[in-house]
């Protein structure tokens, strides 16, 4: 496993965990591939990312994890959060999925 981060889904007052986990990249056939979780409410997500190597598998994982969580409709509704402190959910998008982002992520991946 490379890292863990928790979101919180915030709703009249109460909040619930979605737990994300970012496995470690595997060799898969003539590539790398990375796997990733996200624990939805409505139930546990897994998606697998292929690269050309290792790096590339990661970084193509933190990207689908930020159209996962960016585009998710806990986030659209404004429901979704991070560190109190910090407006946005701290993974990056590619280019075409920018205007997803707020507050500072839309600032640091912009």
């Amino acid at each position: 496993m490379i890292g863990k981060r928790t979101l919180r889904i915030v709703s009249d007052g109460a909040s619930q965990d979605v737990e994300i986990v970012l496995a470690s990249p595997e060799p898969d056939g003539e590539g790398w591939v990375c796997s990733y979780s996200i624990g939805w409410p409505t139930g546990p997500q897994t998606r697998r990312v292929h690269g050309v190597d290792g790096i590339a598998a990661v970084h193509s994982a933190l990207m689908m994890i930020g159209l996962d969580v960016n585009g998710s409709v806990y986030h659209q509704q404004g429901r979704l959060h991070w560190m109190e402190r910090f407006v946005g959910l701290g993974f990056p998008v590619p280019k075409a999925a920018r205007d997803l982002l707020t507050g500072e992520d839309a600032e640091l991946f912009g």
